[in-house]
């Protein structure tokens, strides 16, 4: 009976999309606007070894019309690295590929071109996406990208290097040469107004060599739009001004590209200028302080002007106390003088901030202390102040301690506000809980290049522990001043990146777009809850129960997930994800699900 309804109450969304209006969202998303479109190409010395890559026997046994064409089309899933030479089993060929997606929501799609000869110059083309009732939404929906393969420095060996698939490039036309397999990447992003159903469309690959295929695409859009997150998601954020082949007018393009991935807040490493002498300090907003490219006033306009609102963890504060006051003022840390200084600057910093109106300032004295004694003191002695000068102000500090033995936490505990593991276990949940601090893990992604272990740690594993904050290293940071990433193999010194920078735009990392499919779990899992917490106030005992079996599922689900991670269990659980990346999309098919259930019998009571 419950089987029948449900089946009833989805055509029910069916018919709700044959009677809305027939083609959706004509413009490009915001998301795609601000994207580049190619890196620089990466000089390798000619002393550099090239390193075996990911080498795997093929399955793939040609069919006679494959053998004809030149070459073969592949489903692929994009949580799996693709290599050049990857294996396919025969069950993935010109296979149709198929997605869920909610309202609002972008989702990623994958396929490869495996060549059996040389294919010269290929044209990839998608139609419009068409569901039954001939209702339309624009192909300007779907982003077409290329997997590019870019070198990474061997941690083990000294001038080595391989070839990893990484960068995400706009679409153009290429050549692939004989026995090499080309992924493509697609997004797909469903118009917040489109009606439910199952839409599809076309792929059509063409070689100028070669006869044309076509792949089919099936996209189900979902009846419903996920909920925010009340979890905060950031990322760190900061460019320099001596950084070479970067391109700091990009700005409002990061923070917009930030916004669409999902994130709500960022770090603040630029600072005011500061000048003064004596007792006499001075902060200029409206100038650079010491290497940022934009004043703290302009990086504050683009935040907002962008979306984004939520409360910012400022770093600068950090730069202040190492280096700022003593370059300044010539005084020592822990002198009268220099405490002064320190009192006034957190002081007429807040005051600015308030009365420009922007969102919260969360101060930062230091970064991983525990891996000094002498930084340890500074931060205990430099928190403690702040709260003197300002005790209604929120306190962050990155921990690092577990790993040494250190409970950094619980020493600065009553000057903290914000506790930032690197990973965690039970006793540093259950300790941080009980302080009433927040909740706060950064670090557990891969630095852009592996997207299961980024959607993972954004995702599921963010909802097991129940934190209140994640954050990871770096949207983009040099290796070294003075050195563009395309030039980092001759210093050997490699930067992180989750977006590679150009002139028009941040080029996405296949990990940039986990993080995205992460927070989008969590959505996801949010919305259910939501969908639980109402079923439960209308009260009748047949939603009761099952309110009740779609709490249990959630709780399932995340029963699956090791805390104790802030030991080697953290590296076999990322080695975990490799091989059974498809759990992810099990768990949030689950979800989904129950989400319609829930949905469909609420609307049948309405």
């Amino acid at each position: 009976m419950i089987k029948k309804s449900f089946f009833i109450l989805w055509y029910f969304f069916l018919f709700y999309g044959y009677i809305s209006n027939s083609v959706y969202c004509q413009q490009l998303p915001s998301g795609y606007n601000v994207q580049g479109n190619q890196c620089s190409e990466v000089f390798i010395p000619d002393d550099w070894i090239e390193e075996p890559g990911c080498c795997l026997n093929d399955r793939y046994v040609p069919s006679l019309s494959d053998k004809k064409a030149g070459y073969a089309l592949f489903k692929r899933h994009y949580l799996a690295l693709a290599f050049p030479n990857i294996s396919f089993e025969n069950n993935e060929i010109n296979k149709a590929l198929k997605i869920f997606v909610s309202l609002g929501e972008y989702e990623p799609l994958v396929f490869c071109v495996k060549a059996l000869e040389p294919l010269e110059n290929i044209e990839v083309s998608i139609g419009d996406l068409v569901n039954e009732f001939g209702k339309i939404i624009k192909k300007e929906n779907i982003d077409l990208r290329i997997l590019k393969y870019f070198p990474l420095i061997s941690k083990n060996k000294k001038k080595h290097f391989r070839y990893a698939p990484l960068i995400l490039e706009k679409y153009k036309i290429i050549s692939i040469d004989k026995w090499v397999t080309q992924e493509y990447w697609l997004t797909i992003y469903a118009p917040k107004n489109a009606a439910p159903g199952n839409y599809k469309a076309k792929i059509t690959i063409k070689p100028a060599n070669k006869e044309k295929k076509k792949l089919d695409i099936v996209v189900t859009v979902l009846p419903f739009h996920l909920k925010k997150p009340q979890r905060k998601y950031g990322i760190y954020y900061n460019l320099d001004k001596r950084w070479k082949g970067f391109y700091p007018e990009n700005i409002e393009k990061h923070f917009i590209d930030i916004r669409e991935h999902g994130l709500s807040t960022l770090t603040l490493y630029g600072i005011p200028q500061i000048k003064g002498k004596g007792e006499n300090v001075e902060l200029d907003f409206s100038v650079p302080g010491f290497t940022s490219p934009w004043p703290v006033k302009t990086f504050m306009e683009y935040y907002l002007n962008s979306g984004l609102k939520a409360p910012l963890i400022f770093i600068g504060l950090d730069y202040v106390l190492r280096i700022k006051i003593k370059s300044v003022f010539g005084y020592e840390m822990y002198s009268k003088e220099f405490d002064f200084v320190y009192k006034n600057f957190v002081k007429m910093l807040e005051g600015y901030r308030l009365s420009e109106n922007w969102p919260e300032f969360i101060f930062s004295v230091s970064d991983e202390p525990a891996n000094d004694p002498k930084k340890m003191q500074s931060t205990e002695y430099y928190l403690q102040l702040l709260k003197q000068i300002l005790p209604g102000v929120k306190t962050y500090i990155t921990l690092y301690g577990g790993w040494k033995g250190i409970d950094d936490g619980k020493a600065l505990d009553q000057w903290l506000d914000l506790r930032c593991y690197d990973w965690l276990n039970k006793k540093l949940i259950q300790d941080t809980k009980k302080s009433n601090d927040q909740l706060w893990v950064y670090n557990g992604g891969s630095f852009g290049r592996n997207p299961a272990v980024d959607r993972f740690f954004y995702g599921f594993y963010a909802e097991r522990v129940g934190a209140d904050g994640i954050t990871q290293w770096v949207y983009q940071w040099a290796g070294s001043l003075g050195t563009s990433y395309d030039q980092e193999l001759k210093t050997g010194l490699q930067g992180w990146y989750y977006t590679y920078p150009s002139f028009d735009g941040p080029i996405p990392t296949i990990g940039w777009e986990g993080i995205r499919e992460g927070i989008d779990d969590a959505r996801y899992v949010r919305t259910l809850k939501s969908l639980i917490s109402e079923a439960r106030k209308v009260g009748t005992p047949f939603l009761m129960e099952k309110a009740e079996a779609a709490e249990e599922k959630i709780s399932r689900i995340l029963q699956n997930i090791d805390i104790d991670t802030q030991t080697e269990k953290r590296y076999l659980l990322t080695k975990s994800l490799a091989k059974n990346f498809l759990q992810l999309d099990l768990w949030r098919r689950e979800i989904a699900s129950e989400i319609i259930k829930l949905q469909l019998l609420l609307e049948g009571i309405k």
